[in-house]
């Protein structure tokens, strides 16, 4: 992956957030229901059509998958909803396994529970992949967070961009239903792979989400 292909996946995932953030604003103003399956096939065809294979490749898990295990899952459950491969020039790759949960009008995650068999399964099961929650929240919710407008490799952030978000598994309270404020590390997701406070334009792209995500886990 070339300089200009990591800038393109950059400004894809803050797009993908800001589109996530504006919809979701949207949809608690005239209550109507946007939940996290919809927002989730939205942005994985927005990151297939955007991006070849070579950068990245995604696969979205099933509910069976998810929560009972089948045969392209050796059996037990994913715990997730999707899982997104990245590559670089040589084509070696991580791999990361996603469970996603949208805020609701609550100011909670109503769908999450830290203490429940779904977050296990997520830990338990996750193979060679790297396991992590991704956050979706309308505009205004995270004003709370700290880091914000610390800026990119590729350019500053606004708040739009916390509608995409990414936390390691231990920042999940053991609780049903935790609020915003009670998840105790997030970030934009496309820190993941251009953040200026860690590395440089040349770091791989495997290596900077390893680097981001480590620094996540042992944070």
């Amino acid at each position: 992956m070339n300089i200009s292909e990591k800038i393109e996946l950059c400004e894809t995932l803050k797009f993908a957030a800001e589109w996530t953030s504006r919809k979701l604003a949207s949809a608690f103003q005239r209550q109507i229901a946007f939940n996290e399956e919809t927002i989730t096939e939205s942005i994985l065809l927005m990151l297939a059509e955007r991006h070849s294979e070579r950068v990245l490749q995604v696969r979205s898990w099933s509910k069976w998958a998810e929560g009972r295990g089948t045969k392209a899952t050796g059996g037990v459950p994913t715990g997730a909803d999707w899982d997104i491969w990245f590559s670089d020039n040589r084509n070696r790759g991580r791999v990361i396994r996603i469970q996603a949960k949208r805020l609701y009008q609550s100011g909670k995650y109503e769908g999450l529970n830290g203490s429940g068999q779904q977050i296990l399964d997520l830990w338990q099961n996750r193979g060679e992949t790297i396991p992590i929650y991704i956050f979706y929240n309308p505009a205004g919710s995270v004003l709370q967070r700290t880091g914000f407008g610390l800026g990119c490799l590729f350019g500053w952030e606004t708040l739009w961009h916390w509608g995409c978000c990414f936390s390691p598994l231990w920042a999940i309270p053991k609780k049903d239903k935790p609020s915003v404020s009670e998840i105790s590390y997030m970030e934009p997701w496309h820190r993941l792979i251009c953040n200026c406070r860690r590395w440089n334009l040349t770091t791989s792209l495997p290596r900077a989400i390893l680097n981001s995500l480590r620094l996540a886990y042992d944070a």
